[in-house]
């Protein structure tokens, strides 16, 4: 009974740390470029790079929420469709394709690499000599 209520408090926190991330995602993509973008920010790798992160770490909140692997890449993945989208409306921006390819490969990476060393850490449990 403890260990099942410990299993669902978990669930519940890593929900709410995916919602509170996906809301600070909303809010910077709220506001006009020129205001957030350090000049560093400027060089089209490093503007990639950074989706790909705060994607990927969407995608591992979702995956340590939901305990699967292609639910929390396609919901990312969707969020990363609406951002883009939002950002239609927000003055000084533009919705940008490779942005979105960036959020896919970021959270694709993320929940990957999360989900194979979670499989090797249990094959090495379940091996102890």
């Amino acid at each position: 009974m403890k260990l099942a209520y410990l299993a669902k408090l978990n669930r519940i926190i890593w929900i709410i740390a995916a919602v509170t991330w996906a809301s600070l995602i909303f809010v910077f993509s709220s506001q006009s470029l020129p205001i957030l973008t350090p000049g560093w920010l400027e060089l089209p790798i490093i503007d990639k790079v950074v989706h790909a992160c705060v994607f990927g770490i969407l995608g591992i909140f979702l995956f340590l929420a939901t305990k699967r692997t292609w639910l929390a890449i396609i919901i990312a993945s969707f969020y990363g469709a609406t951002d883009e989208w939002h950002q239609l409306y927000v003055d000084g921006r533009i919705a940008d394709l490779w942005d979105w390819v960036a959020d896919i490969v970021g959270t694709i990476t993320a929940v990957c690499l999360l989900s194979l060393y979670r499989n090797k850490l249990r094959e090495r449990v379940k091996w102890n000599p």
